[in-house]
């Protein structure tokens, strides 16, 4: 059944998206070969407030159809279980790196990163996210719960699908891209989890906790520890 169009579930939103324009802004207007890889030529902040527009109107598609959404609310005991599945995503990527070993530039780092990873992790969330599910859902009239779940994994396959193309390319998958592969899916569909219960600030949220852990502390850390 479709739900009732209320504009309160968009203050969240619009608050991680001036995070992350703002973390665009600061790292644009000084390093923004940060961004290039993400943006090319159309520039890191334009394309954080395209996305974000564009974000704002699946969000609003997905609640109207009611096909997605189930808005329940997030409890302190929730939010602790929730924290500490992230941490330990962020420990299985760390322990993989020590045994099987990321490359060494992998990481932005600090104190950029401080503004770099707020504004890739809303554009991950919107562009793999929001849009695709969006897109898939909406095409559908009323569908069926099978659907839904079906569109949820495939959804969930965009990242890491994204994360290991240089491998898929080349034809050639050492043991780090089947664990980059696996590890990413399933955090994956653990945010899409938590975007479908509790809304896309608290998936924001999530991932903001994983690069905090993965890219900026141990990002900082494996430097002097590994390299």
């Amino acid at each position: 059944m479709a739900q009732r169009f209320s504009l309160p579930w968009a203050w969240p939103y619009l608050g991680c998206a001036t995070l992350a324009v703002c973390g665009a802004i600061v790292v644009a207007s000084a390093r923004p070969e940060f961004f290039h890889p993400y943006f090319s030529d159309i520039g890191a902040v334009l394309g954080v407030c395209l996305l974000a527009l564009v974000g704002l109107v699946a969000i609003a598609a997905l609640r109207v159809s009611g096909a997605f959404f189930r808005s329940l609310p997030l409890s302190q005991r929730g939010l602790v279980r929730g924290g500490l599945v992230v941490v330990a995503f962020a420990l299985c990527a760390i322990v993989a790196d020590i045994a099987l070993r990321f490359p060494r530039d992998i990481n932005v780092p600090v104190p950029w990163a401080l503004a770099f990873y707020p504004a890739i992790a809303f554009v991950v969330e919107v562009a793999f996210h929001a849009i695709p599910l969006a897109l898939a859902l909406i095409s559908f009239r009323a569908p069926a719960p099978a659907l839904v779940t079906a569109c949820v994994v495939a959804v969930a396959l965009i990242e890491p699908l994204f994360q290991v193309r240089g491998a898929l390319a080349a034809g050639n998958f050492a043991p780090i891209d089947f664990f980059t592969f696996a590890q990413v899916l399933a955090f994956n569909l653990f945010e899409l989890h938590v975007f479908r219960r509790f809304g896309f600030a608290p998936m924001y949220a999530a991932r903001l906790l994983y690069y905090l852990c993965w890219h900026v502390l141990w990002g900082t850390a494996r430097l002097w520890l590994l390299f």
